[in-house]
C-alpha cells in the first residue's frame, strides 16, 4: 500500500502539462458513448512514456505530450477509449484483487498463470472495443502505435496501474497483435463471403428476370 500511494503521488506530482479542452471534450463524449458515469481525471505527465490508469474509487488517467497533427489526434482517441475501457471494467481493482490473490497463495503457480491471463485478457478486450467498426489503416495505426510505445521506457507496466501497453511482455504483446490480425482476417474473410451471396443472388435474379 505504501509503495502505491508513494507511486501515485509522483505521478500526479509530475502531472503538472495542461490538457488541451479538445481532449477535456474528447473523454466527456468517450465516457458517454461507454456509459461511464464515474468522474474521471484526465491528466498529462512527461514522466510517463505512455499512457496508464491510475486508482479505483478516483479513477485517473495519465497520458503524455500528444502531437498536434491530425492522424495523431485519432490516435488520441483511440489511446484515451482503451484506458476508459478499462476505467468502466474496473480493471485497476482486479489488479489488485489478483495481487491479493497471489499474496495469499504465492505457492501456487496456478495463481499467477490466472493473474497473467487475466491482464491480457483484458488488453485484448480493451483493444478489440477500441478497433470494432475501425477500417483497415486504422487498425494499422493502431497496431503500429503500440509496438512503438512497447520499445520505450515508462512506468505503464507497474503493477499499480493499467494500461495500453498491458504486461509489457513480448509474449503479451505478441498475442495482442495477433489477435489484431485474426479480427482483420476473419472480417476480410466475412466480406469476401457476403460478396460471393451478393453476386450469387445478383445471377439468380438475372436468370429469373430471362426466363
Amino acid at each position: 500500500a505504501l509503495r502505491y500511494w508513494k507511486r501515485r503521488k509522483t505521478c500526479l506530482e509530475y502531472s503538472n502539462i495542461p490538457v488541451e479542452q479538445e481532449h477535456q471534450d474528447m473523454l466527456h463524449a468517450i465516457k458517454s458513448e461507454l456509459h461511464i458515469r464515474r468522474n474521471v481525471k484526465l491528466l498529462c505527465s512527461e514522466y510517463c512514456k505512455a499512457p496508464i490508469t491510475m486508482g479505483i474509487a478516483s479513477p485517473t488517467v495519465i497520458i503524455p505530450p500528444w502531437n498536434r497533427d491530425e492522424a495523431d489526434q485519432n490516435l488520441y482517441h483511440d489511446v484515451l477509449k482503451h484506458e476508459l475501457v478499462h476505467v468502466k471494467n474496473r480493471d485497476v481493482l482486479i489488479r489488485f484483487l489478483g495481487m491479493a490473490a497471489i499474496a495469499v497463495h504465492w505457492f501456487n503457480p496456478f495463481t499467477y498463470i490466472l493473474y497473467n491471463e487475466i491482464l491480457n485478457i483484458s488488453e485484448i478486450y480493451c483493444d478489440n472495443i477500441v478497433l470494432r467498426g475501425k477500417e483497415e489503416p486504422a487498425r494499422k495505426a493502431y497496431g503500429e502505435l503500440l509496438l512503438k510505445l512497447a520499445v520505450q521506457k515508462s512506468m505503464a507496466g507497474n503493477e499499480f496501474s493499467v494500461g495500453i501497453l498491458g504486461g509489457n511482455s513480448k509474449r503479451a504483446f505478441k498475442r495482442r497483435i495477433v489477435e489484431m490480425k485474426a479480427v482483420r482476417k476473419n472480417k476480410r474473410i466475412k466480406m469476401e463471403r457476403e460478396g460471393k451471396t451478393g453476386k450469387g443472388a445478383d445471377m439468380k435474379f438475372s436468370e429469373m428476370n430471362i426466363r
